[in-house]
């Protein structure tokens, strides 16, 4: 069982009395059992490796177990940084088009007119 949870909220999430922490996954399995997964203060994520190992298929219909599935299991936990050689590129302001400018002001000039109270021929 793999459970994530953005950075963004782990960070804001307020505890009285302790400090924020920086778990950001858990994981689960059935021979190692449970693992959390801390985002180190200069990395920019977690990168988990599974391994598959062999498991046995139990069913509850009467069929007989086989050894036909798999159990994935947490081998290598990374923490990935982000390049110091790389700069970031600059954001981009979105921008409009012209129809989306025009249907903009359409709705503003709905908004403004002032309602004559007779219906309109239809």
């Amino acid at each position: 069982m793999l459970t994530l949870t953005s950075y963004g909220m782990v960070a804001n999430a307020w505890r009285a009395g302790r400090p924020s922490s920086a778990v950001v996954a858990l994981w689960k399995d059935g021979a190692r059992g449970s693992r959390e997964m801390t985002l180190e203060a200069d990395a920019e994520g977690v990168l988990l490796t599974p391994d598959r190992h062999p498991a046995i298929r139990r069913a509850a219909d009467g069929r007989l177990p086989e050894q036909t599935s798999s159990d994935l299991r947490l081998s290598v936990v990374t923490q990935t940084a982000r390049r110091c050689d790389r700069a970031r590129p600059p954001r981009r302001r979105a921008t409009l088009t012209q129809l989306d400018k025009e249907v903009i002001q359409s709705r503003r000039l709905s908004r403004t007119r002032p309602s004559t109270g007779t219906p309109s021929p239809g």
